[in-house]
């Protein structure tokens, strides 16, 4: 029994050192955008670096029609549907 008692210490004491260095050694990705897409207020679409938008909008639908992986978007409008083609990006 004292063995028992004496070994799960132990074993609770490598599971926490393990458990602390882990926490030490672990940071953040942090994600890359090239840049920002924003769906205006008025509905107008602009970007943070003046480049061709892939969006087509057509009334208050807004289609991806290319790749936006490297991009955030900024919704400001309200009551709009977001629609991605399928296309591979």
């Amino acid at each position: 029994m004292v063995h028992d008692v004496k070994a799960s210490k132990v074993l609770l004491l490598v599971f926490l050192i393990i458990s602390s260095l882990c926490a030490i050694n672990t940071n953040p990705v942090k994600s890359q955008s090239y840049g920002t897409i924003y769906i205006n207020t008025d509905g107008s679409v602009s970007s943070s670096d003046n480049s061709t938008i892939p969006i087509l909008q057509v009334g208050n639908v807004y289609t991806f029609n290319g790749s936006i992986f490297d991009y955030s978007i900024v919704v400001q409008r309200d009551n709009i549907v977001i629609v991605g083609s399928g296309l591979p990006g």
